[in-house]
């Protein structure tokens, strides 16, 4: 499902009557990116300074990293979890199996906004701090672009997308769930009994052997979740956990829809995406961070309509599959 004007509007109200400033906030802020906020709110909301203020990155717990993995159900959710825990390892084994991974050199940063985001990512305890980086395309970041945007921006939002999707080794696939299943089915299998002949010393044995239970636990975990999505389905479970989480970390709404739009990216991901943001779960990690507490309107302003002016209307694509992200509960 995917929120309509008409149900952002009862957001509204339900979150006004049950002294929910902050998903009110939230909720006008989505409408405000339709164009169809209500003159007297948004009145109201650009002087609250939405438009203007800084978003610092946040640093988020293992608490608050499990909250957004809820979110997603069933096999999905092994996907994340496996993936979280394993795959920023995983690039060093296909490394050892495919000339054309290189490992990425540390030069400078190319933009302030590329140097916030991995110093940022570099505190986060549940992000596995990988050895080396490699890429396919070696020569920066930005040519890791996602199959499934067109272009990509110099916002500290596309930023963050693109280097968390490095740091999960996801661009080391190529987003191609089938080419990891690919390497894992051929290739590790073959590797893996040379090694057993030489004495268990081979690549892929030091790499196993270098895992703890855990990690290894999800590798195999990981291994059978690559039978179960076709590409186009893992590309829209792993974009949604990105955005999700990139937009946790740096909460600035506006600027990761309109990125969305200029990206060109799936309907369904922007569906996904403000799904997210007026979500139980997202408020649950606002509060934690402190960060519900930027956006407040006068008392008077939520018995206003808020949602009285144009409407900004999309049409889903053909490859839009419906979302599990769940709307919130009032």
């Amino acid at each position: 499902m995917h929120h309509t004007n008409q149900s952002l509007t009862r957001v509204w109200e339900l979150g006004g009557l049950l002294k929910r400033t902050d998903l009110c906030w939230r909720t006008a802020t989505l409408l405000s990116t339709r164009q169809a906020l209500s003159p007297d709110v948004e009145r109201h909301w650009v002087i609250c300074g939405e438009k203007r203020r800084d978003f610092p990155l946040q640093v988020l717990t293992d608490a608050h990293l499990k909250r957004i993995i809820q979110s997603f159900e069933g096999y999905e959710r092994r996907l994340i979890e496996s993936l979280v825990c394993v795959g920023p390892l995983v690039p060093e084994l296909l490394a050892g199996l495919s000339e054309h991974l290189v490992p990425l050199k540390k030069g400078k940063a190319l933009s302030k906004a590329e140097t916030d985001v991995q110093d940022n990512l570099d505190k986060m305890s549940w992000l596995i701090p990988a050895r080396k980086q490699f890429s396919a395309n070696p020569n920066g970041l930005w040519q890791t672009k996602p199959v499934f945007f067109a272009n990509l921006t110099d916002s500290k939002w596309s930023v963050l997308f693109v280097a968390l999707a490095q740091r999960f080794g996801i661009t080391a696939w190529d987003w191609q769930l089938s080419l990891l299943n690919q390497q894992i089915e051929t290739l590790v299998p073959r590797m893996t009994r040379a090694s057993e002949a030489a004495g268990g010393m081979g690549k892929v044995a030091r790499w196993l052997r270098a895992l703890n239970p855990q990690q290894r636990k999800a590798w195999y975990e990981l291994a059978q979740m690559t039978k179960r999505f076709d590409d186009l389905k893992a590309q829209e479970v792993l974009a949604r956990f990105l955005a999700i989480l990139a937009s946790t970390i740096h909460q600035d709404h506006i600027s990761a829809l309109q990125n969305l739009e200029r990206m060109r990216a799936p309907l369904r991901l922007r569906w996904d995406l403000e799904n997210w943001i007026v979500s139980d779960a997202y408020g649950e990690i606002r509060k934690a961070l402190g960060s519900h507490a930027a956006g407040h309107f006068p008392e008077a302003v939520y018995s206003l309509p808020v949602s009285t002016g144009p409407v900004k209307t999309f049409a889903p694509s053909a490859t839009s599959v419906k979302s599990q992200t769940k709307a919130p509960t009032l």
